[in-house]
């Protein structure tokens, strides 16, 4: 929680909004928005929505291929690992690894989202398909 938290104060111009039950008062920041329950496909459309960073599960993923959203995955059981390929074999996101989530690979999976033209590009490509 805490790397994430790190990395999500390093992009102040950037909105976060994080569905998690409670969040200690040391991890919030301005740009974190903290809900219990959101409803994802309409947080998702948002014309504001940047991306997705998901376990990758087979509901989170079509949500967010539905919506033309680049996804950062984070898989770690069952459907998520082949939905985590497809979305890195399709050039829609990126992949990482629970097992490694420091600030430096949280933060280069947002800036890389956020720097690849194509990842955004080809998220539309396959929208629209």
């Amino acid at each position: 929680m805490g790397n994430f938290s790190s990395v999500f104060k390093k992009f102040p111009k950037i909105g976060f909004v994080w569905r998690i039950n409670e969040i200690p008062e040391k991890f919030q920041a301005e740009n974190i928005k903290v809900f219990k329950w959101i409803p994802q496909r309409t947080l998702f459309n948002h014309p504001k929505a940047m991306a997705a960073i998901t376990h990758c599960g087979q509901n989170s993923f079509l949500e967010a291929v539905n919506a033309g959203l680049p996804i950062i995955a984070i898989p770690t059981q069952g459907d998520q690992f082949p939905n985590a390929k497809r979305a890195k074999y399709r050039q829609i996101g990126v992949v990482l690894s629970p097992n490694n989530l420091t600030e430096t690979t949280i933060f280069d999976a947002i800036q890389k989202i956020q720097l690849d033209p194509n990842i955004k590009t080809n998220s539309l490509k396959i929208r629209d398909i």
